[in-house]
């Protein structure tokens, strides 16, 4: 499965995907998302959540507001041209 990829940019196509289709189904993927050990990730998963608007996905976003890991946000494209 892809949101298993060992590549972030992998996993953010998927979590794109999902926050595109804008389906309350989607909120266990990208909630679970939030805890991914790329911050740039979870970013993006937190973003999604945040488009599909769902009021239960609140509390997961309540909760990913604690993590203090410093990013710049990156899109995967800019990351794979990076040296």
């Amino acid at each position: 499965m892809a949101l298993s990829d060992s590549r972030w940019a992998e996993r953010w196509r998927v979590v794109e995907a999902l926050g595109r289709i804008g389906n309350p189904k989607t909120m266990r993927t990208l909630t679970k998302a939030l805890r991914d050990q790329h911050v740039n990730f979870r970013v993006s998963a937190a973003i999604e959540l945040g488009e599909i608007g769902d009021p239960n996905a609140f509390p997961a976003l309540t909760d990913a507001l604690s993590d203090r890991e410093k990013t710049q946000v990156i899109s995967p494209t800019a990351a794979a041209s990076a040296p």
